[in-house]
């Protein structure tokens, strides 16, 4: 005998299918739909007391004054399972001591992985140059209570920035500023020395991340130049604590939004790279402190490019790390007997060996940006390489970042002799080893 079934039992039969089906489509599309959020931070760090500034760090001879405060700024970023953090800060440097222990207490007070952390000193050479970049044994007791507060205020800043996430698009884009230039000059004598060289290569680009919130306004911008923090120098710029152009740079951009945003600044590829005023150049025929121009220049060209670039939200976030060992030689600094002569006539291969030298390279991918983080001073010539060979168009170059191991010449550097080769403490081949792990690291993430 044939059955009827209701009409409403099978139309409530086909809902609840249709009901289930939309179910699970729209818990698929959830976990796949950009949910990329960004807080950012900053915090003063400017030292109450007068201590010694980079340019003096290894004499007991405390700054005249303050040109400009400095901070920590820190970018946090989060998909609701990763999270990471870039972390800009107005000294000098950052001991791989120092790094290790600020790295591990921001992973154990916010949970982001150190591989995760990108810690960059902005190296301003008119900021605190504090313990954690080396005053020496003699450390002051202002330096010493200066240095606790310091640390605790780098991961206040992440922890700030953290507490302040929000949905956020992200985007990026290139200019370019001139007033940087090849610094390793021909001498009347023969042989390289710091001075000014224009006809030496440079990079000029001006890379820029921004970070708007869901309704376009924008929150923070991230600026990076291949430039050392050196316009004021040790005379031409006084004995005055300034975050140099990059903390000039920052608060320029800062002041010039209305909505109060946070404005990180690091220096790119810059080893063999100055300002083309100070600290070994001409006075600028201005009656503004020249780090304030630089500011104001570099300030302008950024939020040139920020205005032209879209954003979009994204929800991939990955990171890589790894060290890397290099043969060790002695700096010129530790052989004070040689005369700059003795230095000219070294031949390469017949530099002193030295202990081994750590190097740590850092990747951060954000979307389809790329953080590329070198805890050194690297020759401008590895970084543009390293943009050229990166397979993401927006690969920013943080050096200073995550420790600290003294200048990395271009392989063909030492066979000519220059202050940086002079100073380097590690033989040859940091090119190398920064080529082929970083582009490894990158193309792995």
């Amino acid at each position: 005998m044939k059955k009827n079934y209701p009409i409403f039992s099978v139309t409530f039969f086909i809902v609840l299918i249709a009901f289930f089906f939309t179910l699970n489509v729209g818990t698929s599309y959830s976990q796949d739909k950009p949910t990329l959020s960004s807080g950012v931070a900053k915090v003063n760090i400017t030292p109450k007391e007068k201590i010694p500034i980079g340019w003096h760090s290894g004499e007991n001879k405390p700054n005249d004054g303050i040109h400009d405060e400095v901070f920590s700024r820190a970018i946090v970023f989060s998909n609701g399972v990763s999270k990471a953090a870039i972390i800009s800060v107005d000294i000098s440097g950052i001991s791989n001591s120092a790094w290790e222990e600020l790295t591990n207490r921001i992973e154990k007070e916010t949970g982001i992985p150190q591989k995760y952390i990108m810690l960059c000193a902005t190296h301003t050479h008119s900021g605190p140059a504090h313990n954690l970049a080396g005053y020496g044994k003699n450390t002051s007791p202002e330096v010493a209570s200066y240095t606790v507060l310091l640390k605790d205020n780098i991961v206040k800043s992440v922890k700030d920035a953290l507490s302040n996430l929000k949905p956020a698009n992200i985007g990026a884009g290139k200019g370019e500023c001139k007033m940087n230039i090849n610094r390793r000059a021909p001498m009347a004598v023969g042989g390289l020395w710091l001075g000014k060289n224009p006809d030496g290569s440079c990079d000029h680009e001006v890379a820029v991340l921004k970070i708007n919130d869901e309704k376009g306004n924008t929150e923070g911008l991230f600026i990076n130049w291949p430039c050392h923090g050196t316009v004021m120098g040790p005379t031409s710029g006084g004995n005055l604590l300034t975050g140099d152009w990059l903390g000039a740079t920052a608060l320029f951009v800062e002041k010039e939004f209305a909505n109060g945003i946070v404005v990180p600044v690091t220096a790119g590829a810059s080893g063999d790279i100055d300002p083309i005023i100070g600290p070994h150049g001409t006075e600028y025929n201005d009656k503004r402190i020249h780090s304030d121009i630089f500011g104001i220049l570099v300030g302008k060209e950024a939020i040139r490019v920020a205005n032209e670039i879209g954003t979009t939200s994204i929800n991939h976030i990955n990171a890589a790390q790894r060290t890397v060992t290099l043969p060790g030689k002695k700096s010129y600094r530790e052989m004070p007997e040689l005369s700059f002569d003795d230095l000219q006539k070294i031949k390469p291969g017949s530099f002193t060996p030295s202990k081994d030298v750590l190097l740590r390279l850092s990747a951060i991918k954000v979307g389809n940006i790329i953080f590329a983080g070198i805890s050194g001073e690297m020759f401008h010539e590895i970084g543009m390489n390293l943009k050229k060979q990166s397979p993401y168009t927006q690969t920013f170059i943080l050096t200073h970042c995550n420790g600290s191991c003294g200048y990395i010449p271009t392989d063909k550097a030492y066979y000519e002799m220059s202050y940086e080769v002079a100073a380097s403490v590690i033989m040859s081949g940091g090119e190398q080893a920064i080529m082929k792990n970083l582009i490894e690291m990158v193309n792995e993430l």
